[in-house]
């Protein structure tokens, strides 16, 4: 883990000092026929995500993640806005 960069956020006034305002809050989706049959059979989420995951969906932590290695947002602002 040594060797992956860690970036941490500027900030600003309008960003309270995060440097993260209004980053990367959108995002779309669309539903595979694999996914939509695993909910017309009323799969539990848990089926449902890995359906969804073998089809090439990120996950919200997948994406933060892709986002911390790219400089684009903080491993502190991916633990906070993943974690359940």
């Amino acid at each position: 883990m040594s060797d992956v960069p860690i970036f941490k956020g500027k900030g600003c006034e309008k960003c309270g000092g995060s440097g993260l305002k209004g980053a990367g809050r959108v995002r779309s989706h669309d539903v595979t026929p694999a996914v939509r049959k695993v909910v017309m059979q009323n799969a539990g989420a848990t089926e449902i995500k890995e359906t969804a995951v073998e089809g090439g969906m990120l996950t919200l932590r997948m994406d933060a993640w892709m986002k911390v290695m790219k400089g684009i947002t903080t491993f502190e602002q991916m633990v906070r806005e993943t974690t359940a």
